[in-house]
């Protein structure tokens, strides 16, 4: 795809020089460049292009630096000078000459400078002092924030991903005359058949007779459709004007046909031409009517990702137009439509997005922001920056004013309240053509006072969002949620996206998914050149330090032989978190009251790898699948249950979900077995006026007498001959009895663990200090011991070390390790955090019945485990791993891959202990699969027992064995 971004002036009216190119640079760690006046002596220095970021040429730096440019002008009379800056991060101050030009603070918006007093006929040196504050300290009042260590500054949340500084956008000099325009905006109002024109002029000298005209013209072709010319007065300063510009029969802008116009604006005083000014834009409209969406008066479903701006090599920019042009262009060939801009807005996606048809929310970096007495003024800079900057694009369709701002260290709920609904107007008197939402991630109406309260779940409890509209200029009530849920993906999760809005309000869910999907890691390095690796870019080594953690992990013989090689757990991974978010996505579409969901996130962003693309754009299996969730037309598939046992009734739905102008004509379900055995079938015709969703199958008492895996799968064919296909899987789990005598059991009375021993006849023993029988498996829950304290429950342990040295076996339900050092524990196991684990499974025995070994799929959904202790901390001990959770570290470094053991096994003396971190005694009740395994464990430990000594259980359980020291 070609793209032309040059918008040609009139000549000899305005001139845009740009001073782009190699500059130089200078480092100042201390901050004591002002003191030592560098502005008026220039240090020793590096070079650096501008624009570019400081990192690409010292990464890691964060602080003071100083850049230096000389340039030469030869100045005409009547002539208006100005420097513009494209943005710098974050704070900047100028000197032209040795003189001050003033100062700027802000990272991501254009700002300038009048030189018109101090730019010299010939040689000119310019000096700008810039401040990317570091997180852990501050420089003349700034600094970074640290994830979940908020910082006074709106773009804070920055630093959570890479903190990068300078002057990352371009500098020119603009040469005008004395009367300049400096904003213009091109209000669409097609139903209407006008455009309003809102120009700001800035004249030195008051004028009468001015002549203001507007020219419209077919933005590719050049042909000129609408002039419109009116006579105004200009006063000394700035002059607001507004006209209404008739244009009948525009084409409008629609993700088909995003067709675009161009406007040039002329000032003239008679013969002499001032200024001139172009903008592109569109003729659309966009409004929220009744709960849904609308472009162009039509109904519209949102469907498309969080755009977290983050972008190889440079971390905050696109070097090459291409990338985004290939990110972009691939949502628009698989059907998206929509992609919320957060963080970081950039000039160069909001060109493509006009190009290609594509909605955009666009929103300021404001969130998880500190109260100060700075932050109200600091937060409206960044609103109204946005808007006066990207409401002539006609792919923004919807702004939002902040992001998650209600947490610990914020504004009390009240103030902000207050505060947003203040903005909300304003913005709304700036821009009245588009909606505006006031916090995505929605309200807390209580106090904050606790973790509970950081981020509430703004889909439950009536909490909700307020939006404006054009059709709508007063508060309306919506649920704006950003919903996330553990992985697999658990039925009660994706369910409950069916019901979101139960209450009646209207769901935009704006951010959703976030599920661990690392990038083939070796595909990712690869991308960078060898300079890029040379200096050590920051992306690059954090990608390395990820890829490293990686490479030990599966240095061990035993997990590739549970998950294959990496890159073969990277793509399973992939695809089975694909599988998940698909349906996940498959439930809000069937729900009426969801009007817009974003996947999050389009790339991965720093350690955040849960995009759909890789940093350099390249798919991964959730792009394709989040695709077919997408769909205009396809069959949604919700059994009430993917985890059965045999004869267990369960429902089936099959639901068409259709948006598209072709006609869906027949349709059919099947399921089959294992072997792919038909077990049943459906099939219809579907009638010609369907709606947007109709249900095709409402079962209710089907079931499944054999043990195994299952498929349904649905056919759609359209009537231009295409076919749609979905599928959803089932597992049926059979019991199994537990095969010991008799089982100890500690922690629990009349529990669980005993009524299910009970159940199979099976004797239970009460485990004591003063236990006696070596060849039963010991089960010891913590939890239900968890009110146990004293003296005896040390006894305990001490005959539970004795019971398994010699030669027994101990089950241990959420123990803490640390607590049984010394005691039980034969060396030092410390825990592990992880974050949304891709847990795993090594031991075919312990989870037969269950899919055996390898990732973690929905079979074993419900068996999240309630910690992780580290992996090499077992194996030191000689122990083996039985299930295992890799998960990356996010947003700090190190950049790691956690590496935890939830179920593992250590040897000790003549017999063994199994830690087990799922809580299965609280599960078994309800879960058939936390049952089985539970049996499975039992059995399991039985057989571990073959010739156990009763000798070291006769003495008192606190006197050591023989070679013991305590």
């Amino acid at each position: 795809m070609h793209l032309d971004y040059t918008i040609a002036l009139p000549p000899q009216i305005r001139l845009n020089r740009e001073l782009n190119g190699i500059w130089d640079i200078a480092f100042d760690p201390e901050n004591r460049g002002k003191a030592e006046a560098w502005h008026q002596h220039f240090p020793a220095s590096e070079k650096i292009a501008v624009p570019s970021t400081v990192e690409t040429i010292r990464p890691f730096y964060d602080g003071v630096v100083w850049y230096r440019t000389k340039f030469s002008v030869e100045r005409q009379p009547g002539q208006v000078h100005r420097i513009c800056f494209g943005a710098a991060q974050y704070y900047a101050e100028a000197w032209l000459n040795g003189e001050r030009l003033g100062d700027h603070e802000g990272g991501l918006l254009p700002f300038e400078f009048d030189v018109s007093q101090v730019l010299h006929d010939g040689d000119n040196e310019l000096i700008v002092r810039v401040i990317a504050p570091p997180m852990d300290r501050e420089i003349d009042g700034f600094r970074c924030g640290a994830p979940l260590n908020q910082a006074e500054i709106p773009i804070a949340k920055l630093g959570w991903y890479f903190n990068v500084g300078g002057l990352w956008k371009g500098v020119s000099l603009l040469t005008s005359k004395t009367a300049a325009i400096k904003d213009a905006f091109l209000e669409p109002w097609p139903s209407q058949n006008v455009v309003k024109a809102h120009v700001e002029i800035d004249s030195q000298e008051a004028l009468n007779g001015v002549e203001l005209k507007v020219s419209i013209a077919d933005w590719k072709s050049g042909d000129t459709v609408v002039e419109h010319v009116e006579h105004v007065s200009l006063a000394a300063g700035q002059t607001k004007l507004n006209l209404t510009v008739p244009f009948a029969n525009a084409r409008r802008w629609t993700l088909a046909d995003p067709h675009l116009y161009q406007a040039s604006i002329l000032v003239a005083a008679g013969d002499d031409a001032l200024d001139a000014h172009c903008v592109r834009f569109g003729m659309r409209e966009f409004d929220y009517v009744d709960g849904e969406f609308q472009l162009n008066g039509e109904r519209i479903c949102l469907k498309g990702f969080l755009h977290q701006g983050d972008f190889p090599r440079t971390a905050i920019y696109p070097d090459t137009t291409e990338i985004v042009v290939k990110e972009l262009q691939q949502l628009k060939d698989l059907g998206f439509n929509f992609i919320r801009c957060h963080m970081r807005p950039h000039y160069e996606v909001l060109d493509v997005a006009d190009e290609l048809g594509l909605l955009v929310m666009s929103e300021p970096p404001i969130g998880w922001i500190a109260n100060s007495p700075h932050a109200v003024e600091r937060c409206w800079r960044e609103i109204s920056g946005l808007v006066l900057n990207d409401r002539n694009r006609p792919s923004v369709v919807m702004w939002g004013l902040m992001n998650e701002v209600f947490h610990l260290k914020g504004f009390k709920p009240e103030e902000m309240l207050k505060l947003v609904a203040q903005w909300m107007q304003e913005v709304y008197q700036m821009d009245p053509t588009r909606p505006v939402i006031d916090v995505s991630g929605g309200h807390s109406l209580v106090e904050y006072g606790g973790v509970s309260d950081m981020l509430p779940d703004t889909a439950h409890d009536g909490n909700v969002a307020y939006m404006l509209s054009p059709s709508q200029p007063e508060p309306v009530a919506i649920t704006d949620t950003h919903s996330y849920h553990r992985v697999p993906t658990q039925d009660h999760d994706w369910n409950a996206f069916r019901t979101l809005g139960s209450d009646g309000k209207s769901v935009f869910v704006s951010e959703y998914g976030a599920a661990q999907v690392p990038p083939q890691f070796d595909d990712v390095l690869a991308a960078y050149s060898p300079a890029d690796r040379e200096i050590g870019l920051e992306d690059y080594c954090m990608n390395v330090d990820f890829n490293a953690s990686l490479e030990e992990a599966f240095a061990n013989d035993w997990l590739r032989a549970a998950v294959g090689e990496k890159r073969d757990w990277i793509q399973h991974t992939n695809e089975l978190r694909a599988s998940d978010m698909k349906l996940v996505t498959l439930a809000m579409r069937a729900n009426p009251r969801v009007s817009g969901l974003v996947f999050t996130q389009l790339a991965d962003a720093s350690g955040e790898l849960f995009g759909a693309m890789d940093t350099w754009r390249n798919p991964k299996p959730m792009l394709a699948a989040l695709a077919e969730g997408c769909a205009d037309d396809t069959i949604a598939l919700f059994p009430t249950s993917r985890i059965l046992e045999p004869g267990q009734k369960f429902g089936l739905e099959a639901m068409l979900l259709h948006e598209s102008s072709v006609s869906p004509q027949a349709w059919s379900v099947s399921l089959k077995s294992e072997g792919g055995e038909t077990v049943q079938a459906w099939k219809g015709v579907i009638a010609a006026d369907a709606k947007h969703r109709a249900l095709l199958i409402e079962e209710g008492e089907l079931s499944l007498q054999d043990a195994g895996l299952y498929t349904v799968e649905a056919s759609l064919t359209l009537a231009n001959g295409k076919t749609v296909a979905n599928s959803v899987q089932l597992r049926v789990v059979a019991q199994t009895p537990i095969c010991a005598k008799a089982v100890a059991v500690a922690g629990e009375r009349g529990g669980t663990i005993t009524k299910l021993i009970q159940e199979y006849g099976v004797t239970n023993l009460p485990f004591s200090n003063n236990f006696r029988e070596p060849h039963a498996p010991i089960v010891f829950d913590f939890k239900g011991m968890a009110d146990k304290r004293g003296a005896n429950i040390f006894e305990d342990y001490h005959q539970l070390r004795k019971a398994i040295k010699g030669g027994g076996y101990a089950i241990l339900f959420e123990p803490e390790p640390l607590t049984l050092y010394q005691y039980v524990i034969p060396g030092l196991i410390r825990q592990r955090p992880v974050m949304q684990p891709n847990c795993y499974t090594t031991c075919p025995d312990l989870f037969e019945g269950l899919g055996g070994a390898g990732v973690n799929d929905f079979g074993q959904s419900s068996l999240a485990p309630t910690k992780f202790d580290r992996i090499q901390d077992v194996l030191d001990l000689g122990g083996r791993i039985m299930m295992g959770g890799l998960s990356a570290h996010m947003w700090t470094r190190p950049a790691v891959f956690f590496h935890g053991a939830a179920i593992y096994e250590l040897p000790l003396g003549e017999g063994e202990l199994m830690v087990c971190h799922v809580p299965l005694p609280t599960l078994a009740e309800q879960c058939p699969v936390a049952r089985r395994l539970l049996c499975n464990l039992i059995n399991y430990a039985q057989s571990k027992i073959t010739n156990p000594s009763i000798d070291g259980l006769l003495s008192r359980s606190i006197d050591p064995l023989p070679g013991e020291e305590f």
